[in-house]
């Protein structure tokens, strides 16, 4: 009724802390290539190796 409560320091610290958590979290996690298995790497670089191979064919 009266408006938002203001924050308090305390506030702001747990706040602050939460935000570098969350930085710290998102950068421990692996991008999508390291993320999947041998199996699936191989298939990626195979399927990565055909397409230089077919461009090759293309140009030559």
């Amino acid at each position: 009724m009266f408006g938002k409560k203001r924050k308090t320091r305390a506030d702001r610290e747990r706040e602050l802390q939460r935000k570098a958590a969350a930085r710290k979290v998102k950068a421990e996690e692996p991008s999508g290539y390291d993320r999947l298995t041998d199996e699936q790497k191989k298939e990626e670089d195979f399927l990565f190796l055909m397409d230089d191979i077919d461009d090759f064919d293309q140009h030559h």
